[in-house]
């Protein structure tokens, strides 16, 4: 069960307020504060809604006490983690599976590692929704995107991508012709802080051009841009002569 005594921090932001929110701001004016989250649960029985909501992990925190929260809160979830509870965060980490609307900030708490994290959340949560909206389905170049399935085909074959390269090959199609930088990359789909000079978004990248055939034949390009970050081009039929 919950701790009553446990305190709740409620962000009401939205994700173009996180994008916004300057590196130098210690004031989280868009933030409520309960010291009991007795109280927040009764503010969520009262009709309030919120964008995201920052817990204390418990020392004794189990992936069932996780589901309870989940149950109660269907806005995305960010836990503080500190030295004593790093071992409940490393325990959820193994034993949980399944979609995640959640995720774990380290102590020392640092706030431009708080907004990053939190802008994760709220774009898979806002994309989430967005795709329940919607009939699940993007189709481009002749590749087809079944989202809700997690399948993707090119013409009538069906393309095998693992789970993270499903989402960041579906985020790649989605910004098409737009450059994603390798922060916001990392930010989206390497929950645990990697290191920017890590390759394992360019062994991800690799990955889907040669699983999806991404190829001028195909009508699209999928580059690096140096230091900066990736792009999947359509490529004009001038290219193809």
């Amino acid at each position: 069960m919950i701790s009553p005594e446990s305190r709740a921090q409620v962000f009401n932001l939205d994700k173009s307020q996180l994008i916004c929110l300057p590196p130098h701001e210690r004031q989280l004016s868009h933030a409520g504060t309960f010291d009991l989250l007795a109280d927040f649960i009764g503010s969520l029985q009262a009709g309030q809604h919120s964008g995201l909501v920052l817990l204390p992990l418990p020392v004794n925190a189990t992936v069932q006490w996780l589901d309870s929260v989940r149950a109660l809160i269907d806005a995305p979830l960010l836990f503080a983690v500190n030295s004593d509870s790093v071992a409940a965060q490393q325990r959820i980490d193994r034993e949980f599976s399944g979609e995640r609307n959640f995720d774990f900030v380290l102590h020392p708490f640092d706030l431009e590692e708080v907004r990053s994290k939190a802008q994760g959340l709220l774009h898979r949560s806002t994309m989430a929704a967005y795709g329940a909206g919607r009939n699940e389905l993007l189709i481009y170049r002749g590749y087809r995107f079944q989202i809700s399935e997690r399948r993707v085909f090119h013409g009538d074959q069906e393309m095998y991508l693992q789970p993270r390269e499903f989402d960041l090959a579906l985020e790649l199609f989605r910004n098409r012709d737009c450059l994603l930088s390798r922060e916001q990359l990392y930010s989206l789909f390497w929950r645990d802080t990697v290191s920017l000079r890590s390759r394992a978004l360019d062994v991800c990248v690799f990955k889907i051009r040669r699983k999806l055939n991404i190829e001028p034949a195909n009508g699209l390009m999928l580059r690096a841009v140096f230091g900066q970050g990736y792009k999947l081009h359509t490529v004009s039929p001038m290219f193809l002569r």
